[in-house]
Protein backbone atom coordinates (compact mmCIF):
# COMPACT_ATOMS: atom_id res chain seq x y z
CA UNK A 1 0.00 0.00 0.00
CA UNK A 2 1.50 3.32 -1.03
CA UNK A 3 1.54 6.29 1.35
CA UNK A 4 -0.93 8.18 -0.86
CA UNK A 5 -3.58 5.54 -0.20
CA UNK A 6 -3.65 6.57 3.48
CA UNK A 7 -4.21 10.27 2.84
CA UNK A 8 -7.53 12.07 2.59
CA UNK A 9 -6.22 14.82 0.29
CA UNK A 10 -3.66 14.91 -2.52
CA UNK A 11 -2.68 18.08 -4.36
CA UNK A 12 -2.53 18.06 -8.15
CA UNK A 13 1.26 18.35 -8.09
CA UNK A 14 1.42 15.17 -6.00
CA UNK A 15 -0.42 12.94 -8.46
CA UNK A 16 0.01 11.55 -11.93
CA UNK A 17 -1.20 8.80 -14.20
CA UNK A 18 -0.22 6.10 -11.71
CA UNK A 19 -2.67 7.55 -9.16
CA UNK A 20 -5.96 6.98 -10.99
CA UNK A 21 -7.11 4.50 -8.34
CA UNK A 22 -6.40 7.03 -5.57
CA UNK A 23 -7.86 10.19 -7.11
CA UNK A 24 -9.67 9.31 -10.34
CA UNK A 25 -8.78 10.11 -13.91
CA UNK A 26 -9.61 13.81 -13.93
CA UNK A 27 -7.30 14.59 -11.02
CA UNK A 28 -4.59 12.26 -12.25
CA UNK A 29 -4.68 14.08 -15.61
CA UNK A 30 -4.49 17.46 -13.86
CA UNK A 31 -1.47 16.17 -11.99
CA UNK A 32 0.17 15.05 -15.22
CA UNK A 33 -0.51 18.44 -16.81
CA UNK A 34 0.89 20.22 -13.74
CA UNK A 35 4.07 18.24 -13.22
CA UNK A 36 5.00 16.57 -16.52
CA UNK A 37 3.62 18.85 -19.22
CA UNK A 38 4.19 22.05 -17.20
CA UNK A 39 0.81 23.39 -18.29
CA UNK A 40 -0.33 26.28 -16.06
CA UNK A 41 -3.12 24.49 -14.18
CA UNK A 42 -4.79 26.43 -11.34
CA UNK A 43 -3.90 24.93 -7.96
CA UNK A 44 -6.21 22.32 -6.57
CA UNK A 45 -6.55 19.12 -4.64
CA UNK A 46 -8.43 15.85 -4.71
CA UNK A 47 -10.31 14.04 -1.99
CA UNK A 48 -8.95 10.51 -2.25
CA UNK A 49 -10.73 7.21 -2.61
CA UNK A 50 -9.21 6.33 0.77
CA UNK A 51 -11.21 9.21 2.31
CA UNK A 52 -14.37 7.90 0.63
CA UNK A 53 -13.78 4.33 1.86
CA UNK A 54 -13.08 5.59 5.38
CA UNK A 55 -16.27 7.69 5.24
CA UNK A 56 -18.29 4.59 4.33
CA UNK A 57 -16.68 2.52 7.07
CA UNK A 58 -16.68 5.12 9.87
CA UNK A 59 -20.31 6.06 9.32
CA UNK A 60 -21.37 2.42 8.99
CA UNK A 61 -23.32 3.15 5.82
CA UNK A 62 -21.27 0.68 3.80
CA UNK A 63 -23.32 -2.19 5.26
CA UNK A 64 -26.60 -0.35 4.61
CA UNK A 65 -25.60 0.19 0.98
CA UNK A 66 -24.68 -3.47 0.47
CA UNK A 67 -27.97 -4.54 2.07
CA UNK A 68 -29.92 -2.28 -0.29
CA UNK A 69 -28.01 -3.62 -3.29
CA UNK A 70 -28.52 -7.26 -2.28
CA UNK A 71 -32.30 -6.70 -2.30
CA UNK A 72 -32.24 -5.03 -5.71
CA UNK A 73 -33.06 -6.86 -8.92
CA UNK A 74 -30.53 -5.30 -11.30
CA UNK A 75 -32.65 -6.34 -14.27
CA UNK A 76 -35.53 -4.19 -12.99
CA UNK A 77 -34.56 -0.70 -14.17
CA UNK A 78 -37.08 1.12 -11.95
CA UNK A 79 -36.00 -0.79 -8.86
CA UNK A 80 -32.36 -0.16 -9.71
CA UNK A 81 -33.01 3.55 -10.16
CA UNK A 82 -34.95 3.73 -6.87
CA UNK A 83 -32.16 1.98 -4.99
CA UNK A 84 -29.58 4.24 -6.59
CA UNK A 85 -31.52 7.32 -5.47
CA UNK A 86 -31.82 5.96 -1.92
CA UNK A 87 -28.09 5.29 -1.77
CA UNK A 88 -27.33 8.75 -3.10
CA UNK A 89 -29.55 10.37 -0.45
CA UNK A 90 -27.96 8.24 2.25
CA UNK A 91 -24.49 9.38 1.23
CA UNK A 92 -25.52 13.04 0.83
CA UNK A 93 -27.21 13.26 4.23
CA UNK A 94 -24.64 11.32 6.26
CA UNK A 95 -22.33 13.72 8.09
CA UNK A 96 -18.68 13.52 7.04
CA UNK A 97 -16.44 12.30 9.87
CA UNK A 98 -14.53 15.10 11.54
CA UNK A 99 -11.04 13.96 10.53
CA UNK A 100 -11.99 13.91 6.85
CA UNK A 101 -13.92 17.18 7.08
CA UNK A 102 -10.97 18.87 8.79
CA UNK A 103 -8.56 17.68 6.09
CA UNK A 104 -10.83 19.10 3.38
CA UNK A 105 -11.27 22.43 5.18
CA UNK A 106 -7.53 22.74 5.91
CA UNK A 107 -6.79 22.07 2.24
CA UNK A 108 -9.37 24.65 1.19
CA UNK A 109 -7.70 27.19 3.50
CA UNK A 110 -4.31 26.29 2.00
CA UNK A 111 -5.79 26.72 -1.47
CA UNK A 112 -6.90 30.21 -0.43
CA UNK A 113 -3.34 31.04 0.62
CA UNK A 114 -2.00 29.74 -2.69
CA UNK A 115 -4.35 31.92 -4.74
CA UNK A 116 -4.28 34.81 -2.25
CA UNK A 117 -8.04 34.77 -1.60
CA UNK A 118 -9.78 34.18 1.70
CA UNK A 119 -12.66 32.22 0.16
CA UNK A 120 -11.62 31.12 -3.32
CA UNK A 121 -14.19 29.89 -5.79
CA UNK A 122 -13.69 26.25 -6.69
CA UNK A 123 -14.93 23.77 -9.25
CA UNK A 124 -15.98 20.44 -7.77
CA UNK A 125 -15.81 17.41 -10.04
CA UNK A 126 -16.40 13.80 -9.28
CA UNK A 127 -14.60 10.93 -10.90
CA UNK A 128 -15.27 7.31 -10.15
CA UNK A 129 -11.83 5.75 -10.23
CA UNK A 130 -13.32 2.47 -11.45
CA UNK A 131 -14.73 4.15 -14.58
CA UNK A 132 -11.40 5.64 -15.57
CA UNK A 133 -9.09 3.78 -17.87
CA UNK A 134 -5.42 3.72 -17.00
CA UNK A 135 -3.71 6.37 -19.07
CA UNK A 136 -0.84 5.27 -21.25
Amino acid sequence: MSPSEKRFILWFEEVGKSDVAAVGGKSANLGELTTKAKVPVPPGFSVTTYAYKKFLEDTKIETKIFNMLEKTDIKDFQQLEDTSNKIRRLIEFTPIPEDISEAIMESYDELGKRVKQKEPLVAVRSSASAEDKVMG
